[in-house]
């Protein structure tokens, strides 16, 4: 009897074991047409054909940005998407503990949005200089932009974002110009009273988590991505979820 439930213990454990190192598992918020809830998006799509047909299985967990960033930090997940490449830590905004792959996975463009009737004559990032300004929560624009803006705050979510620009409770919101695109249209709000610029473009990355594991994924990560571009897939995933395709480049 001792040997049976020995048996079985072994099975299922084993079975959990070979699961947990054949899933690939994805943190991340929901961005609209990039991370949806019911797993499609442009990123879900990217990570699935690098890593499935190298024996993987790619699952995820939508969740806020700070957390997710902390389930990687913590091993508990394996894969942040969406992450810009910070070079040195600060102690305002320590570099998240995570391992970056060298191509990137997509350039986003950010932009700010305002009402026309508060700045006539836009001027650049310059007319952003003394005033207010709020984004998503963790994004930490504040790094971009340097004294810029002095007075700054965090929302959780672009339509948040967006309403507080409505009440002028800000005077300018910061996001990826996709997603304010997604949060115009899901709040019905009247675009024409307000005029969008884009003003930082940067490359995003797949965050891996600080193991060996990581390692070994970012690696695969860099070596399927060229394979995919090379083959043209890359592109006919982006043409399938509605985006100009972009042209990635290795960071030096």
């Amino acid at each position: 009897m001792k040997k049976i439930y020995f048996s079985v213990f072994f099975t299922i454990f084993f079975s959990a074991f070979v699961g947990s190192q054949t899933t690939i598992l994805i943190a991340t918020p929901e961005w609209e047409g990039s991370t949806n809830k019911d797993g499609t998006g442009l990123y879900f799509d990217i990570v699935r054909a690098v890593f499935e047909p190298a024996g993987y299985k790619v699952d995820y967990k939508i969740m806020p940005w700070k957390r997710a960033m902390k389930s990687v930090e913590n091993s508990q997940a394996d894969i942040i998407v969406g992450m810009y490449y910070y070079e040195e830590s600060s102690d305002e905004v320590p570099i998240m503990k995570t391992i970056y792959p060298k191509w990137p996975i997509y350039i986003e463009e950010t932009a700010v949005v305002f009402k026309k009737s508060k700045f006539p004559n836009w001027a650049g990032i310059s007319s952003l200089h003394g005033q207010t300004a709020v984004w998503p929560r963790g994004y930490n624009y504040h790094l971009f932009l340097g004294d810029i803006v002095p007075d700054w705050s965090e929302t959780d979510n672009s339509e948040l974002g967006l309403k507080m620009l409505e009440g002028d409770r800000m005077t300018f919101y910061i996001d990826a110009a996709n997603d304010i695109d997604s949060a115009f249209v899901s709040l019905g709000m009247d675009r024409s009273i307000y005029r969008t610029e884009i003003i930082m473009t940067e490359n995003l990355y797949v965050g891996f988590s600080q193991t060996a594991r990581g390692q070994k994924l970012a690696d695969l990560y860099d070596q399927r991505i060229q394979v995919l571009i090379k083959s043209g897939e890359l592109k006919k995933i982006f043409e399938k979820n509605g985006v100009k395709s972009v042209d990635l480049a290795p960071r030096g």
